[in-house]
C-alpha cells in the first residue's frame, strides 16, 4: 500500500471524495492509505474465518462482514478484513457501507499493513465503545495476537500459537481453532510476499 500526502481534509470531505474513486482507501490524520489486493495466503485465511465463524454466529444475533465494510473510528475510517457486528448495526449518518458498532475486529497481518495494525489501528479500535476484542492473524507462521477488554478492566493481550491452539472468543460465545483458521496454507522457511501484484 502507499501513502500520499493531501491537504488535510474533514471526515466528510474525505467519504465524499473516496465516494467518487474506483478504489477503497483508508483515511488517517490527513493521510490517504490506497488499499491495494491480498495475495493468496490472506484471502485464503480470511475465507477460513469467515466460512468457521460463520457457522458459529448463525441465529446469534451477531454477523460477520468482509474487508469492504467501513469502520468510522473518530476521524480515523478503515476497512478491517473482519467485522463482527452484534445487535443492531450503527451506520454513520445513514451511509450503509459504514458502521460505528463493531464488537470484534480480526485484521491478517501483512509486510505492508502490520506497522498500522499494530498501531494506529489497534489505539484505534481500543477507543470504539462496543469493542471488545482485535485479533490480529499472521500469514507467515500459525500465530495470533488477541487484544480483549473485560468489564472496565484494561485491555490484555493473548498470544495463540500453534495448529493446535484456540483461541475463545468470548465476546461471540466460541473459539477460533487455528487449525481451521490457516487450513490450506503451507507455511515455509522463506518469507511470503504477501502483495497481490
Amino acid at each position: 500500500m502507499s501513502a500520499q500526502e493531501i491537504e488535510v481534509m474533514s471526515i466528510e470531505e474525505f467519504l465524499e471524495w473516496e465516494s467518487k474513486q474506483e478504489t477503497r482507501h483508508e483515511f488517517i490524520d490527513g493521510v490517504i492509505f490506497n488499499m491495494a489486493g491480498a495475495a493468496y495466503e490472506h484471502n485464503t485465511i480470511a475465507v477460513n474465518v469467515i466460512i468457521e465463524l460463520g457457522g458459529k454466529l448463525r441465529g446469534s444475533g451477531c454477523s460477520l462482514k468482509n474487508n469492504d465494510m467501513g469502520v468510522l473510528v473518530g476521524e480515523q475510517y478503515v476497512y478491517p478484513d473482519i467485522t463482527v457486528l452484534c445487535g443492531k448495526p450503527e451506520f454513520y449518518k445513514g451511509k450503509r457501507g459504514i458502521i460505528t458498532n463493531p464488537v470484534l475486529v480480526i485484521e491478517i497481518l501483512s509486510k505492508s499493513t502490520e506497522i498500522r495494525d499494530r498501531g494506529y489501528k489497534l489505539y484505534a479500535y481500543q477507543q470504539i465503545p462496543t469493542m471488545q476484542a482485535y485479533l490480529m492473524l499472521w500469514q507467515t507462521k500459525p500465530i495470533a495476537e488477541l487484544y480483549v477488554r473485560r468489564d472496565d478492566a484494561p485491555w490484555q493481550q493473548f498470544v495463540f500459537v500453534g495448529m493446535e491452539t484456540a483461541i475463545p472468543l468470548d465476546c461471540i460465545h466460541c473459539e477460533l481453532k487455528l487449525s481451521e483458521v490457516y487450513r490450506e496454507i503451507e507455511f515455509n522457511t522463506e518469507e511470503i510476499d504477501d502483495t497481490a501484484s
